[in-house]
């Protein structure tokens, strides 16, 4: 699938903002356009609409847990989903992940009731579920999901 934008920096900012805020499970107000970063970022604008971002997700590296990295804000509009397009995305943040050699433990968090993403991310990618928690703002449950990058041959060698 090709999702080519023509979109400038700014209007890709203001799309993914837009987009997160519509769909996503945030706060109001939580992303801003000037905040992101879009190094950070993978995006989806579709042949038919190269003017609208449709689907998105970032990874955020840790600046505390020097090891871990988490998949953030992975949506897609309703009219757009079952095309795949937070598949492709997801696999590119986590083959981004996997090239750098800080991130040793990948996760996302998961409303518990989002069969599509959970599909994603437990059956496509190899996630495994470590923990639930409740969303207060949201009253919505969800789940912690992981995935071990870190290079096992290296501590084996030093045993």
């Amino acid at each position: 699938m090709k999702c080519d934008c023509s979109l400038t920096d700014d209007e890709l900012r203001e799309g993914i903002a837009l987009l997160v805020e519509t769909y996503g499970d945030v706060l109001p107000g939580a992303i801003k356009p000037e905040d992101i970063d879009l190094k950070e970022w993978r995006f989806c604008c579709p042949d038919e609409e190269p003017e609208r971002v449709v689907s998105a997700g970032k990874m955020e590296i840790s600046k505390t847990d020097w090891f871990s990295c988490t998949v953030k804000n992975l949506v897609t509009a309703p009219e757009y989903r079952s095309r795949n397009m937070a598949t492709e995305i997801a696999m590119g943040l986590l083959e981004d992940a996997i090239k750098k050699d800080s991130c040793l433990v990948c996760q996302a968090d998961i409303t518990k009731d989002n069969v599509p993403s959970r599909h994603i991310f437990e059956q496509q990618l190899g996630f495994k579920v470590v923990s639930d928690f409740c969303m207060p703002w949201e009253g919505k449950e969800a789940v912690v999901v992981q995935k071990d990058l870190s290079p096992r041959a290296e501590c084996e060698n030093r045993r």
